[in-house]
């Protein structure tokens, strides 16, 4: 749908906690970088609060960022010994001098609308869109693991900012349709009104070169994923052993990084099979289609749901893929159609067997990633298209404020 009419030049502010970079030429991530932009061609001006450090913004135009950097202090978390008294004091520090930025940004701004992206900046979004009288909507990427515990009172309190930011009374709640059960976390806390389901999109243009020049015969392995708790890279690196028995020259390529990498790399070395194990580290988004198109499977172990960005990405670039039938999965992923599904029993055993028989088989390999490609086609919009659906509804809730 066109929006050239409601190019007004409106200004949004947008609000995040999160410590992952939003944009950049060194790395970025596709939902947030894609809406800013898709944003900035419907004739939207941005201001961005973040938790990031600013001097990392290499944005092409031109975008108002303010960052709040303690991802540092929020990593304390990961302690299971402290992890729920870190994440109250992050919320509660992040509240304090996000309003600070908001309050600011509100007074010397003509704000037409604010935007969350989490949970955790929902709650101060929709305090100072009250006061200020502007619509306010909630952007969710996700519920984790929320929807196999929230019937347990005590993971709802363990869990509290999602608790929490989930029932935020907002204009609209944008909820990313990545498997994790948003839907039903939402219809358990009964929160029914002003939703906007919608799967995140793809970049075409930037995936069609990669498709005609694949291999299917080189023996490699990819796993693209940042190097976290629940991300199951330990699985594909415990699959290796195993591997090589039946194929000396593997090679798992592992492209991200994150807080666990020096835990990985120890993995290896007690393995035995750090020399074929190659960690690339974080790389620039517009390369990752070169390691999609330079490797035979295509992995993707999370614990919860593997219906991402990297699973859209390799069925548009024609992967062979190898995945859990978890979450929302299923929806995309048909076993030995177009991937090859993995129970959630038996994880290690099945997934070993999985890489050998595909790297046994690359005529497989070839016939599922074209399976994959043609399913893409079908069930995954672009960016432009998923965008539009999202812009058409803000701006329509702008315009009736």
């Amino acid at each position: 749908m066109d929006n050239s009419d409601n190019k007004q030049n409106k200004r949004m502010l947008m609000v995040s906690s999160l410590n992952i970079k939003p944009f950049g030429k060194k790395g970025s991530t596709p939902a947030i970088e894609e809406a800013v932009q898709q944003y900035h061609e419907n004739g939207w001006k941005i201001t961005f609060i973040g938790g990031f450090n600013t001097t990392d913004k290499e944005f092409d135009f031109d975008v108002k960022a303010y960052g709040l950097p303690l991802g540092w202090f929020r990593g304390l978390s990961a302690y299971a010994s402290i992890g729920w008294l870190i994440r109250i004091c992050y919320w509660v520090l992040f509240q304090i001098l996000g309003s600070v930025l908001i309050v600011r940004s509100l007074h010397k701004e003509e704000i037409d609308l604010i935007y969350s992206w989490d949970v955790y900046a929902v709650s101060m979004c929709k305090l100072w869109s009250v006061v200020f009288n502007k619509p306010v909507v909630s952007r969710i990427l996700g519920t984790w693991d929320y929807y196999t515990k929230c019937d347990s009172i005590f993971w709802r309190l363990w869990y509290w900012p999602l608790t929490v930011g989930l029932q935020v009374p907002v204009d609209l709640i944008i909820p990313t349709n990545d498997g994790t059960r948003t839907d039903k976390v939402l219809d358990y806390l009964g929160v029914s009104s002003n939703l906007l389901f919608l799967r995140n999109g793809i970049d075409k243009d930037a995936f069609v070169e990669s498709i005609p020049t694949r291999s299917y015969s080189n023996k490699k392995a990819l796993a693209l994923s940042r190097l976290e708790s629940g991300k199951g890279i330990e699985l594909a690196i415990k699959a290796m052993p195993e591997v090589l028995e039946e194929h000396p020259e593997a090679e798992l390529v592992i492209v991200g990084d994150g807080s666990l990498r020096d835990d990985l790399e120890r993995l290896c070395r007690k393995l035995g099979v750090k020399s074929h194990v190659d960690f690339k580290g974080r790389v620039p988004h517009d390369r990752v289609q070169d390691f999609y198109a330079n490797s035979q499977v295509f992995l993707s172990l999370q614990q919860v749901s593997n219906v991402g960005n990297t699973l859209i990405e390799a069925m548009y670039t024609a992967s062979c893929i190898i995945t859990i039938n978890n979450g929302g999965t299923g929806e995309l992923i048909s076993d030995d159609k177009n991937g090859m599904l993995i129970p959630t029993h038996d994880m290690q055993l099945n997934l070993t067997s999985k890489i050998i028989e595909a790297l046994h088989t690359p005529s497989k390999c070839a016939e599922l990633g074209e399976n994959a490609y043609q399913s893409a086609q079908e069930e995954i919009p672009t960016w432009e298209e998923r965008m539009d659906q999202e812009i058409t509804t803000v701006n329509q809730i702008v315009n009736e404020n």
